[in-house]
């Protein structure tokens, strides 16, 4: 119940934390060694897809340390982790994985909703953040692989996971185009409407009490 009503604050907390052990474990790598960075929205089931793609698991197996993005920092730690890898002689392969994000909010059966509801699991992300996961983590990405794509240093791997995690050539149109307001205001109805009991919608709807409506 605590990491479904209090992930918002938590997941922030862990996160900053992670980056400082991140940045020590890179310390110990020797020059030419391979980082594995994964990006994509809250919930968008990365390491699910990483599973299950034979082109990320031979990524995978290269790798001396593996980033799991979170998705609520909107692929923003990309930069910086090229700098403190490229600082230390080592090479960053990246693998963004593009989702469905309603399904992944909404889905009866693995949706975030139903996933915080679960006492073995309560994953839970505030609506706003989950859409902007989405919306600007997809541009992000987008941006960085522009700046990247010709960094012998960095290599891009893209991955669906909509039905059978597949291969795909880029960020889809449509994850660049997602509108967060949109996409939030989707998510707060799912589940207001849903029977998620108490503390999965205090979670969900957290940014209502912090953040004013524009």
């Amino acid at each position: 119940q605590n990491r479904a009503r209090f992930n918002t604050a938590l997941h922030q907390t862990a996160n900053a934390i992670a980056k400082r052990a991140f940045v020590k474990e890179l310390d110990t790598l020797k020059e030419g060694d391979t980082v594995l960075v994964t990006a994509g929205g809250c919930g968008a089931g990365k390491g699910y897809a990483l599973k299950n793609v034979p082109e990320a698991q031979a990524m995978k197996a290269q790798a001396k340390v593996v980033w799991d993005s979170a998705g609520d920092q909107n692929a923003t730690e990309n930069p910086w982790i090229q700098h403190e890898a490229e600082k230390r002689g080592l090479r960053v392969n990246y693998v963004y994985v593009h989702a469905d994000p309603k399904k992944n909010w909404a889905d009866p059966e693995r949706g975030v909703i139903k996933r915080a509801a679960d006492p073995n699991d309560g994953r839970m992300v505030d609506a706003k953040v989950f859409a902007d996961s989405y919306a600007f983590g997809a541009r992000n990405h987008q941006k960085f692989f522009d700046q990247n794509r010709d960094n012998p240093n960095a290599s891009f791997v893209f991955l669906e996971n909509i039905t059978t995690p597949k291969l795909i050539p880029g960020i889809p149109k449509e994850a660049l185009r997602i509108n967060s307001k949109n996409l939030a205001r989707f998510a707060l109805k799912a589940v207001e409407e849903s029977d998620a009991p108490p503390h999965v919608k205090r979670g969900a709807t957290i940014g209502t009490r912090i953040w004013a409506e524009e």
